[in-house]
């Protein structure tokens, strides 16, 4: 038994719930979770993912990456002196966007980015 098939079951019982309450707040059924827990099949990242947020635990400590149950994001160092007024403008827009959006202004961004110095100058 893998340590994804072991947590599962383990979090499920913790829960105090059987393979088909889990699998109706999962949306999927009895037989997947089933599956699921002996190994048969393995949850696609939308449903580990559903997993982890239901039982309150990371991704990493659900494929047994990590022992401990909750996830440690990196905080990201930024020196906000660096910052400029623009650089807070479009971090504070940026909220305001679906993820669509953000894709959108990345694209953008990395095509300013990787833009042709002789274009820039008008060449």
């Amino acid at each position: 038994m893998n340590l994804l098939q072991e947590r599962l079951k383990e979090l499920r019982k913790e829960k105090r719930l059987t393979q088909a309450e889990l699998a109706d707040i999962i949306k999927t059924t009895q037989k997947t979770i089933s599956d699921y827990e002996r190994g048969i099949s393995n949850p696609d990242l939308e449903t580990l993912t559903n997993f982890a947020n239901f039982f309150d635990v990371s991704t990493d400590y659900l494929l047994g990456k990590t022992n401990d149950r909750k996830a440690k994001v990196p905080t990201p160092s930024i020196d906000l002196s660096q910052l400029d007024s623009i650089d807070i403008a479009l971090f504070n827009a940026s909220h305001e966007l679906s993820t669509s959006e953000k894709t959108q202004v990345m694209d953008f961004v990395n095509y300013i980015k990787n833009k042709n110095p002789s274009e820039e100058d008008g060449k």
